[in-house]
């Protein structure tokens, strides 16, 4: 049998990759779109993902920029097809983390009347031993595509570890990558102060002037951004704002097949196709359950291991995706984007994302790449999240 063999706790679960490794390559199915998107289907994006760029729900400033229109942000493909199911491939139960992005924007835009396609498959399958006992790092390829052509190509990395494992290590709890201090309590001081820089961060959007790439040194960084304070709402509000979630504007198709479903991670999700017509998906109503209840509930939560709620994994995705594109402007475009989760965001926690030039490239015609890191933090300096950009300025 292939899997993993912790030699130091041979008491512990073992990983089966026989039950991953036969559908790596092979394109598996999942929700798809019935029915073009409009234009509300934006404004509600940016609405939950805290986006505040005119240019995506503001018409009077779209119609007057090179657009003509209001226009998707670049991260609105951003926290779909990205592995979930895979949880309930083994027979064990399993535990999750999101480890990795990686987006590769194709372009061109997303406009209203835009029909998106979704293509999936499990790219590679690694066994091996990390804290949580025997894991498993599984690498998913996603392409997204309109009637137009591929807007974007997504690589996404989970681990899964089964969960008896994690607590058994713990003695209890789950490992956290980082010691979790207590919620922070914000004065009303404090609160006004976040305002005034999210104000000043938000005035950085609001010009249809080309940003140049002849004006950018090394060196440089871009204005700090800055989310939350966040709640248990705030996460399932950016984790539940899609178009995919409204009922009757998806379909799963009969080809190509699902991945398999072995066990169960506590949803309360029917599988059948009479109880679907009945009661059909709605990912908000996830939370009623302990595992993505984690996310909403301090008590889910705590009943798993943990102190309290936390984001989803992809929501960071979508604020970095969001800051760096917004820095682009109209005239630049985000081209791929590199993201690492290093340690969870919890509830309480207030959000920056920091961003410094490395390096600056030639790019396609009339074009020049900008190279970027940038890293989100909390409060109090924890470095949560760390990632690369690359992002193509015009020249004149």
């Amino acid at each position: 049998m292939s899997g993993t063999k912790d030699l130091k706790n041979p008491e512990l679960i073992q990983i089966d990759m026989k039950e991953f490794e036969p559908w790596i390559g092979v394109p598996h199915g999942g929700l798809q779109m019935t029915v073009p998107f409009v234009q509300q289907d934006f404004q509600r994006w940016v609405t939950h993902t805290d986006n505040y760029n005119p240019l995506h729900y503001d018409e009077s400033w779209a119609v007057a920029s090179r657009f003509g229109q209001i226009v998707a942000p670049q991260s609105f493909t951003g926290i779909r097809a990205a592995g979930d199911d895979a949880i309930f491939m083994s027979k064990t139960h399993m535990a999750g983390f999101h480890v990795s992005d990686e987006f590769f924007f194709l372009g061109p835009r997303i406009y209203a009347g835009d029909q998106l396609f979704i293509d999936r498959a499990l790219g590679s399958a690694r066994a091996t031993n990390t804290r949580y006992g025997p894991s498993v790092f599984l690498n998913f390829v996603n392409t997204f595509a309109t009637q137009r052509g591929i807007i974007i190509k997504k690589r996404s990395t989970i681990m899964l570890h089964p969960a008896a494992n994690g607590f058994a290590l713990g003695k209890g709890k789950l490992e956290t990558a980082a010691p979790v201090p207590p919620e922070p309590e914000w004065t009303d001081a404090q609160i006004d102060e976040l305002r005034e820089a999210k104000l000043a961060y938000i005035r950085t959007l609001r010009t249809h002037e080309k940003r140049l790439f002849g004006s950018i040194k090394v060196g440089d960084k871009l204005p700090r951004a800055v989310y939350g304070p966040h709640t248990g709402l705030t996460f399932l509000y950016s984790d539940a704002c899609c178009a995919e979630d409204v009922w009757g504007l998806t379909h799963v198709p009969d080809q190509p097949p699902l991945l398999p479903r072995n066990s169960d991670f506590g949803y309360d999700i029917p599988t059948d196709a009479e109880t679907l017509r009945l009661m059909p998906l709605n990912r908000a109503r996830f939370v009623m359950n302990d595992g993505r209840g984690r996310h909403v509930y301090d008590k889910a939560a705590i009943k798993g291991g943990l102190p309290r709620s936390f984001a989803v994994g992809s929501v960071m995705t979508i604020w970095a995706t969001d800051h760096l594109s917004n820095w682009a402007r109209e005239w630049g475009f985000l081209r791929h984007l590199t993201m690492r989760f290093n340690s969870s965001i919890w509830s309480g926690d207030v959000t920056y994302i920091e961003t410094e030039v490395t390096e600056l490239s030639p790019g396609p015609a009339g074009y020049g790449t900008v190279h970027v890191t940038y890293h989100l933090v909390n409060q109090d300096g924890l470095r949560q999240c760390s990632g690369t950009g690359k992002i193509e300025l015009p020249l004149e």
